[in-house]
Parts: structure tokens; sequence; C-alpha cells
């Protein structure tokens, strides 16, 4: 009760601080757009939200800068680097793991490329990727900027292969694009989903049109020119003949950690060099606050001009919604324009927010959270702070509901387009990527499944916004104005209308269904057959072939509930032991159920043909096999009658 107290004393102390700051510098002027901030009141502000979320959401240490007006306002260190040592966070002394905001770096390095003439944003990637063989969908070939636009085409191949603890095996990025390049499934340019493999085609492309290793020319035309001396794409204890951190700065890159029962359990380093340019990089707080002031006011980096060509989306057929600019995520706050890019690297979870109409620009970073997207939620928190008044958003307009007849068109089941088509990880898309639209009566939509459970309401012609969540969707419509597509998660991905077979519900029907008759001939027609003389006529090679067939059919059943409770229960461990002990198993069940339903159909058209069934047992059989039909299609459509992982 005390604590609460004291925490609702800081909130008021530093809204009535802010409040009297703002007050006291209302004019412009020509290099600030707004008022003077007082630090003190915004470090009270900063100090009680982070708190907040600490407890709500499992934080253990977390780093913190805030830029203003071409000026550090801020920077804070939260908690501990390393809870077992005792050593706490320094914002300009501990690194942090920032996962995917190393991809900003990536394309700030390409596009100094593409302002110095060496790269065509227009020309296909492939120009630039000599030894490396790029598909085209259709005659249409991957561009340069469909890599910037996270629009490649490319599916997702990120399971078991991103993320290593551990470099055993570890290869080059180069090797490493060659062997693990997913199918292109979509035309490039046509939709936006997030490709962590595009950006690491962008980092070999700096590589190869420079003439030097990435992480190098990283580290001579972006960090060393802006001081940035404790942030680096390489990392500790790599083999030998790969680029290592030094033990200087290794030390200080902050342990990660899970929260489980009741206590932070520290977790093992996480590798991702052989795709460094997507997601490599550790960084102090101070560092990239050299790195958003550079962004926001500077031309250190790039040309002016060339910084407000990148906040530009090049495709921009949803302006209403937040999607990619030129390697920048875009959206708003308070109706700014937001210039951004978040980040997970396992156990760390990063964003680096900017408005540059307000030349505001807040980077957090965390080593561990229940909440992944916390670190952007106190960013956003932090940035409403500093914005005195807000603006409408372009295009939006007052909340909306709709008829009843305009809701059926967009309920229904939704498949996220973010995932595996060509591999057994194609399975994981219905457990992990389902989402549901339902119509209320009061004329809103209600997402249910993932982070987009909320209630939506129209603010512009195909765009829906739930301001509770802060969220935002947009629809895609077919022939008669049906939504054929929902596009979510900042643009990072969609979700593709399908029909009620394409559902995990179908899929578990099916299975109920295998798994029942094999239960009933089990429990009851076996038992009779032995018992009854009547029951004689089948034919003792079917009798023993439907038995074996309906016990391992259960063995398969059981064996792919395990499955799905253990990929629940791994969670992102699954980014490191994907396809999983439990897959393994009912791989192995499903190929000895499968041979036996092809024995079971083979000897039971013999017998039919010879007429040596029953009436009854012919109509059994059939309806067993039918059933049995169903499982196997499915099967099919997800990918698990497959070898390739």
């Amino acid at each position: 009760m005390i604590r609460r107290v004291l925490l609702s004393l800081l909130w008021l102390l530093a809204a009535t601080q802010a409040s009297a700051v703002l007050a006291q510098n209302p004019a412009q002027t020509q290099t600030c757009p707004g008022p003077t901030i007082d630090a003190a009141a915004l470090q009270i502000e900063a100090d009680a939200r982070f708190e907040t979320f600490r407890q709500a959401a499992h934080i253990p240490g977390a780093t913190l800068s805030v830029v203003y007006c071409g000026k550090v306002v801020l920077q804070r260190g939260y908690g501990f680097e390393n809870i077992e040592r005792g050593v706490r966070v320094d914002p300009e002394q501990t690194l942090f793991r920032i996962g995917s905001v190393s991809k900003t770096l990536t394309f700030v390095a390409l596009m100094q490329l593409v302002e110095q003439g060496l790269v065509d944003p227009g020309a296909p990637a492939q120009t630039y990727l000599k030894g490396l063989d790029l598909p085209a969908y259709r005659g249409r070939e991957i561009l340069v900027r469909d890599l910037f636009t996270h629009r490649p085409g490319f599916e997702d191949r990120s399971a078991g292969i991103l993320f290593k603890h551990g470099t055993s095996g570890m290869v080059g990025m180069r090797q490493w694009l060659g062997q693990s390049m997913p199918e292109l499934v979509r035309e490039p340019g046509t939709k936006t989903v997030y490709s962590n493999y595009g950006a690491a085609l962008a980092g070999l492309i700096v590589e190869n049109v420079s003439g030097e290793p990435f992480h190098t020319y990283i580290e001579k035309h972006i960090l060393s020119p802006l001081g940035m001396r404790a942030t680096s794409f390489r990392e500790p204890d790599m083999p030998s003949g790969f680029p290592t951190l030094g033990p200087q700065l290794a030390g200080r890159i902050s342990t990660g950690y899970f929260y489980r029962n009741g206590a932070f359990a520290p977790q093992p380093f996480t590798h991702i060099w052989h795709a460094a340019p997507a997601g490599s990089a550790s960084a102090t707080a101070s560092d990239m606050a050299r790195f958003m002031l550079a962004l926001l006011g500077g031309e250190s980096l790039l040309q002016r001009a060339t910084i407000e060509r990148m906040q530009q989306r090049p495709y921009p057929d949803n302006p209403t919604v937040p999607d990619y600019a030129w390697g920048f995520r875009t959206g708003w706050i308070k109706g700014f324009p937001t210039f951004e890019h978040g980040g997970s690297a396992y156990t760390h979870f990063s964003a680096m927010v900017m408005v540059p109409d307000r030349q505001i620009g807040v980077f957090v970073s965390v080593n561990g959270s229940d909440d992944h997207d916390a670190p952007r939620k106190l960013a956003t928190r932090l940035i409403e702070g500093m914005i005195p008044q807000a603006q409408p958003i372009a295009g939006w307009s007052e909340a909306k509901s709709l008829t009843p007849a305009q809701l059926r068109k967009h309920e229904g089941d939704y498949l996220i387009d973010r995932t595996s088509y060509s591999r057994l990880a194609k399975f994981l898309g219905p457990l992990m990527g389902a989402r549901k639209v339902v119509g209320f009566p009061d004329g809103s939509l209600n997402i249910q499944g993932g982070m987009e459970s909320g209630v939506y309401r129209q603010v512009a012609p195909g765009t829906f916004y739930d301001p509770e969540i802060d969220s935002t969707v947009l629809f895609t419509y077919g022939s008669g104005g049906r939504a054929t597509r929902m596009t979510a998660g900042y643009g990072h991905y969609g979700f593709d209308r399908i029909g009620w077979w394409q559902t995990l519900g179908a899929f578990g029907t099916v299975l109920a269904a295998v798994a029942m008759l094999a239960l009933w001939h089990l429990v009851w027609v076996r038992p009779r057959r032995l018992a009854d003389k009547a029951a004689q006529g089948i034919p003792a090679a079917i009798a023993r072939i439907t038995t074996a067939k309906a016990a391992i059919g259960l063995a398969f059943a059981a064996a792919l509930v395990a499955m799905v409770v253990q990929i629940g229960v791994l969670g992102q461990y699954l980014a490191f032991s994907w396809p999983g002990s439990g897959l393994w198993v009912a791989l192995v069940v499903q190929y000895i159920w499968l041979a036996l339903v092809l024995a079971t159909g083979i000897i039971g058209v013999r017998a039919a043909i010879a007429r040596s069934l029953t009436k009854g047992t012919m109509i059994w059989l059939i309806a067993v096999l039918l059933v049995d039909s169903l499982l196997i299609a499915q099967l099919w459509q997800w990918n698990l009658i497959t070898l390739s992982i």
C-alpha cells in the first residue's frame, strides 16, 4: 500500500512539474519545435513509469536515453546488468542486445551507398549479390527497395536457424544466406511481411559494394563518426576466423533473463552472427542517443534530404495505418508521425522511437520482460508527455460503427502470412498466428487471438483502431466488398482470410474423429468380434491390420496433442529447439499410421473384389478410411507429411 501511494505521488509530481515546464516556455524556436523540457521532471516521470512496467512485466534491468532538440536530456539505468554479480545497469557502460534495431544501422549503411550513387534502389537486388542466385516471382525480381520495406516476397524461415546458443557449426553470413534461402511465395513489392532474411541480404549488398566486411563498414562509416564506441555487431566467444567482440565490451553485455517460478533465471548468450545485419548488434543507451541525434538533426551520416526521404514510404498503399518506409517503421504518437524500430533478441527487447516533427527520440532496452512490447510502450508514454497537444491523424475521422451487413463482410477466420509455406514449420501458423474477427451489436469488430486482441472501430475506409491497446488494423477487400486480408503488427505482417477447413478447429475435429473411431474399434468392435461368432466373417488380415491401425491411430493422436502442448510450453525456445522431440515422435508415429492406412485400403479393396466382406463390414471400413483420408488431407495441408524441416 505504501509503495502504491509513493508511486501515485511520483506520478502527480511528474505531471505537475511537466505542466509547469510546458507553461514556462510556450514559444517555439526555429530549431526546436516545442517548449523546453525539464530534465528533472522527465526523470521523475521515467522512474515512475519504469517502476510500473517493472512490476507488471517482471523486468530485471533496463536502459533508457531521451534526446530532444539536438541534446541528450535524459539517460537512465534501471535494475541489474547481472543479478548474480549484483552489477547494476549503467546507461553509458552497460551494453544491451538491441535485436532488430540493428537493422536501422544496416539500412542507413545501405542508404549511404545509395546516396553515393553506388546502389540504385530501383535496381534488382541480384545486381549487387554476385554468387547468390535470388529467385523471381513470375518474372518480377526483388528490387533493392523491397529489402528496405520488407517486401521481398519471401516466406518466413527462422525457427531453428536464426538464433543459436553456442557457436558450434557457426557459418559466415554469405554461406548462411546461400544455404537458408526461403521460398519466394508472393510477388515482391506487394505486401509488407517482415523479413530477417531480406535485411541480411541488405547487409551483404553493403559488403559487396563497399568491398569491406559488413561489420568493418559499420564501424568505419557509422559507429566511429558518431563516437559510438560501445556499439558493435561483433559477438563474444566466436570461433577462430570470425570477428570477435573484445573482452572489455563483452564483459559489459547485460545478461538476459526469463522470469520463472518467482525468480529470474539467467539465459545463455544468443548468437545471430550468421545473419548479423538483421540483429546482432549490442549497444549502450548513450550510444543510441548519438545515433538518434544524427538521424533527427545532423548530417554526419546522411544528407538531410536523404534522411527525410527515408521517412517516406516508397509504397504508399496504406497511408492510414503504420507500415515500413526505408528501413524504419512509421506510425503516430499524438497524431505526429514516428520514425522507429523495435527489436527482440530472445531475452532482450528494445525500441527506438523518434518523432522528427518534434525533434524527440527515445531509446529503451530491457534484458527480460513478460511483455515484449514493454520498451515501446514506455517510450510512447514518455513521448506523449513531451508533446503538449495532439493533432489529428491525416485521413482519420471520428470512430464509426458498422452496419450488420458491413460486419458480416469482415467476420471470419484469418491466418498469419509471416509463416513458412514450404516446410514443416507451416504447422506453427494455425497454432500461433490464427485470428478470428467477430462483429458486435454496437457496430464494432472484435479481434480474437494474439497481440491484436481487442475491440476496433472504423476511423478511415478499411482502417480500424482500438485506443485501449493502441492498435491499428487495415482490411483489404475483394469482390463484393468482402474482407480478404487484415494487416496488423505495426505493418510487420498480415492475416489472410481462410475457410473453416484451414482452421485449427477443423484439424482438431478430424483428429478427434479418427481417435474416437480407433477407440471404438479397440473397445467395442474387436471384443465383439472375438465374442460373437456371427462376426467371424471378417477376414483375419483385415481384422489384424485394422486393429493395429486403430492402436497406432490413437498413439498418433496422442503424439500430436503432446507436440502441440510442447510447442506451447517451449514458447520462445522454439527459436532454438525446432522441430523438437515431440514433433519427431509424432512424425515417426505418423508414418507408421500412414503405412497401416495404405495397407488397410489395399487389403480392403482386395477383399471387396473377392466379396469376402459383409455389407456391414464394408460400410464400417469405408467410413473409417474416409475419416482417415480427411486427416491425411489435413496433414498434407500443414506440411506434416514432409521431410523438409
